[in-house]
C-alpha cells in the first residue's frame, strides 16, 4: 500500500458464507443488521494474506475457534453495489461484473438477477475485491470491501451435468423432425 492507494485483492477458490445476494432485510436480536436492498456476503480470508490486509486497514473480522484446539479464522464482509446513492449505475471502473456458470453456460448477473445465488452450492468461486477508503467520525482511516468481479461456478448433480447440452439448446434451432 502506498498513501491512499490499496490494490484490489484476488481470492481464488473462495469460501463464502452469510450470503444475502437478494438484499433482504436481516434482523438479529431485535436489531437490523442488514437494511433492505443491501447485497452482501462474507468471504473467508486465507491466513497468509489476512495479516497484511489488517495492517492495511481492511475490516477483517476474526472467527474465534469453535472447539478447543481449533485456530481462529479470518473473514471479510463484502458488499455488492450496482448503483450509487442517487440510484445511478456505478461507473465501469467499479461496476461489479458477476457471472454464474452452470454446465457450459455463462450468465451475467445484475442487481435484479443476482439473488439467484442465495442458497446455491458452488463448485468454485473466484473474486476480485475492491477497496474504498474513507474516514470515520473520529478521523480514522477505514476500508470497505466491494465486489468488483465475481465468478460463481454452480455445483451440479451428475444428472444435471448429463443433460447440460439439452438444457441450453438455442431456441431458434430447427426441430429435428420432418
Amino acid at each position: 500500500m502506498t498513501g491512499n492507494f490499496i490494490d484490489d485483492v484476488i481470492i481464488e477458490n473462495a469460501r463464502i458464507f452469510s450470503t444475502n445476494f437478494s438484499g433482504r432485510e436481516k434482523v438479529w436480536q431485535g436489531k437490523i443488521i442488514n437494511t433492505e436492498g443491501t447485497i452482501n456476503f462474507c468471504v473467508a480470508i486465507p491466513d497468509d494474506i489476512a495479516q497484511q490486509m489488517i495492517e492495511d486497514g481492511w475490516a477483517i473480522r476474526i472467527n474465534p475457534p469453535r472447539e478447543e484446539g481449533d485456530e481462529s479464522s479470518y473473514f471479510l464482509p463484502v458488499e455488492v453495489k450496482f448503483k450509487d446513492r442517487s440510484r445511478k449505475p456505478l461507473p465501469p471502473k467499479i461496476y461489479p461484473h458477476v457471472y454464474m456458470y452452470t454446465g457450459k453456460k455463462e450468465t451475467m448477473l445484475d442487481d435484479e438477477s443476482i439473488g439467484v445465488l442465495d442458497g446455491i452450492e458452488f463448485k468454485n468461486i473466484d473474486l476480485t475485491i475492491h477497496p474504498r477508503i474513507w474516514e470515520d467520525d473520529n478521523g480514522e482511516r477505514r476500508i470497505k470491501a466491494y465486489l468488483l468481479d465475481g465468478r460463481f461456478v454452480v455445483k451440479e448433480s451428475r444428472i444435471a451435468a448429463k443433460y447440460a447440452d439439452y438444457m441450453h439448446a438455442e431456441e431458434d434451432e430447427e426441430v429435428p423432425f420432418d
